[in-house]
């Protein structure tokens, strides 16, 4: 399978005032940067929206979403709502059709409901990524959307592993710092490619979220020690999680090659994994171990690995169990650092590893995705250049 063309709204706000867009204003500048180079409308047999499950109740979103984007109205189209594992829902999907035509999927989350984060100018820090993380970096202040209706069981979760694996709030929270800087340097240093679109726009959202002021762009260590905790936990606060965001994707994949056009990257293999929820980072381990063993790929012999970044524990302890150099896992930040979408994760990680591969130098580069969640399911991909 083949990723012909990809492209994303930003998930956090990069001086620009996209979050306050709303889909009507958004999807048409998406799709007009989209259908660009190459790549035509009429290229396009099948649409599917990849999105949570609540995002269609009571709308045709999908119908929506075609509409703005001024495709044919013949186009087939259907939803795969998911959540987090929509998007690897919808390539299983394609791998299983029969006839060669190009789908688009367009991921989404949060864009009607979240407010706007507060204006600020972000302050990027030119430092090398691989190198050791200083604390002092100084930064602007956003206010980010809390939701109510997130289940305690989520947090109690990530809180539980941290103490089953004896993993303290120090190295937490210096992962988080860690995330946020990457992204960061890596958007100064120009490592970004189809994924940052900014805007402006004037018009003001209202949604079903309440504010939460202290969430820092480039929070000291002292900030981190005193961020206050999600509800009863003690290593989950406002400045180590993954906080929620606006974002969209866009993705043209095909099963085969089709004659005219060059793909970006092929798909080599998707696995998907079930379990406990108490024991979601077995599952999470376990999903790239059985990846590895159906495409016969060297763990060691993997460039880069993009991981969702929910809570620091789950990248650090699938990194120290795979036994993979840190170095090499979300080399230019993670969810942390970039707010998560919840449907959109798994697109935003697909996005992300089509930048590093277009942006390397190297004619062959290959690269792992994993997306591991606390309810006890995980999606793992390898992802190579062509």
């Amino acid at each position: 399978m083949y990723i012909y063309k990809s492209l994303r709204l930003p998930f956090a706000r990069l001086n620009d005032e996209l979050s306050n867009g709303d889909m009507k204003s958004l999807v048409p500048l998406l799709a007009n940067e989209f259908f660009k180079d190459g790549i035509e409308r009429k290229d396009v047999t099948r649409f599917i929206h990849a999105c949570s499950i609540e995002l269609n109740i009571g709308s045709d979103k999908t119908t929506e979403i075609l509409q703005h984007i001024k495709l044919d109205h013949q186009t087939q189209r259907m939803t795969i709502a998911d959540n987090e594992l929509s998007v690897f829902k919808a390539l299983s999907l394609i791998d299983q059709l029969d006839d060669d035509g190009l789908t688009l999927i367009c991921a989404s989350d949060r864009l009607i409901e979240t407010p706007d984060f507060t204006p600020n100018k972000l302050t990027l820090n030119r430092i090398n990524p691989e190198e050791e993380v200083d604390f002092k970096l100084k930064g602007n202040y956003y206010k980010f959307a809390f939701i109510e209706s997130i289940r305690k069981s989520k947090w109690s979760v990530f809180d539980d592993s941290c103490r089953r694996y004896k993993v303290g709030k120090e190295e937490i929270d210096f992962y988080a710092h860690t995330s946020r800087v990457k992204y960061y340097t890596s958007v100064g240093n120009g490592r970004f490619k189809n994924e940052i679109l900014a805007v402006a726009s004037k018009k003001n959202k209202v949604g079903s979220y309440f504010l939460d002021g202290g969430m820092a762009l480039n929070p000291s260590k002292e900030q981190y020690e005193n961020s206050k905790p999600i509800q009863e936990t003690k290593f989950c606060t406002q400045m180590n999680i993954a906080a929620p965001a606006d974002g969209m994707v866009f993705l043209l994949v095909g099963k085969k090659k089709k004659k005219g056009l060059k793909p970006m990257a092929k798909i080599s293999g998707v696995n998907e994994n079930y379990g406990k929820p108490r024991d979601y980072l077995e599952v999470g381990i376990k999903s790239v171990k059985k990846l590895v063993e159906e495409t016969k790929i060297d763990l060691k012999k993997v460039d880069f690995f993009e991981i969702h970044e929910n809570h620091p524990i789950t990248p650090i302890i699938i990194t120290n169990k795979l036994k993979v150099e840190r170095k090499k896992v979300n080399m230019k930040g993670g969810t942390i650092a970039t707010g998560d979408a919840m449907a959109a994760s798994g697109a935003r990680l697909i996005s992300s590893a089509c930048s590093i591969l277009e942006l390397s130098k190297e004619s062959t580069k290959t690269g792992i995705i994993n997306l591991t969640c606390p309810n006890g399911f995980a999606a793992s991909m390898l992802i190579e250049s062509c």
